[in-house]
């Protein structure tokens, strides 16, 4: 038998296909048994309360570039000036009230000066105000003065009024008794409250003198306190055999001057 042709391409050999092994499944460990929850410790009486934190300051936006930065003491970019504002009002306040009430216009205008750091309107306001509080009480007190000088001049002008109507008074009543009497009484005479009753029935004691704690008469020169009865001749007593034939009744004014009356006949 012919030998066996042999193939010239062999078929390779078929090695035998392993089956698929599954991956190893990884141990699970024992379920942990649950944790028991920390007890809070109860607490008596009120509770403490928590602060409210500070909402946290807005962010201020950063300058354009290009622009100019803000001047050393000027507020920065988006902050309002606070200080001007507190100025503002105290320099409108011291204006308003400048018209009103001087000093407290004068004290509230100074502040605000004082506070305006820069800030123009105040400042001129506060100058402003310092100057009208400053005529007011200047004007105050020439009123003030005028208003005193004016009531001492009233006083003075009421008080040479009494002692002008006290001499005018006692002349009527001197005169009467000259009539009746044809003679005037002497200054013992009108210093006798018995002789008064008798012989000058409508004299008011208080026209003997401008102080009505002294209600006598004095001779010689007058005084502030007291007014003067001179007669003629001297020596005379009121009496028909002395009798007094004439008179002059005198006062002090209130700016030291002579006023007086004298006897008509």
């Amino acid at each position: 038998m012919p030998p066996e042709q042999q193939n010239p391409n062999p078929m390779p050999a078929v090695e035998p296909q392993q089956p698929p092994v599954a991956p190893p499944v990884p141990e699970q460990s024992a379920p942990l048994p649950p944790q028991p929850e920390p007890v809070q410790p109860q607490q008596w009486g009120p509770q403490p309360q928590v602060p409210p934190q500070a909402p946290l300051p807005p962010v201020q936006p950063q300058p354009v570039y290009g622009q100019p930065q803000p001047a050393y003491g000027q507020p920065a970019y988006g902050q309002q000036p606070a200080v001007a504002s507190n100025s503002n009002g105290l320099a409108i306040a011291g204006l308003i009230t400048a018209f009103l009430v001087a000093p407290v216009g004068l004290v509230l205008s100074i502040i605000a000066l004082k506070k305006s750091n820069g800030n123009s309107g105040a400042k001129t306001m506060g100058i402003i105000g310092i100057i009208v509080s400053g005529l007011g009480i200047l004007v105050s007190g020439l009123l003030f003065l005028l208003v005193l000088g004016s009531m001492g001049s009233l006083q003075h002008h009421a008080k040479d009024t009494k002692y002008q109507t006290d001499l005018n008074s006692l002349q009527s009543q001197l005169e009467a008794s000259y009539a009746s009497t044809g003679s005037y009484p002497s200054l013992s005479q009108l210093n006798d409250a018995n002789w008064r009753t008798t012989n000058m029935h409508g004299l008011d004691v208080s026209a003997l003198s401008p102080n009505s704690s002294v209600l006598q008469l004095v001779s010689g020169e007058p005084t502030t306190d007291s007014y003067a009865y001179n007669t003629t001749p001297a020596g005379c007593d009121g009496s028909a055999a002395s009798p007094c034939k004439s008179y002059i009744l005198e006062a002090v004014d209130s700016s030291g001057q002579k006023m007086s009356v004298s006897s008509l006949n």
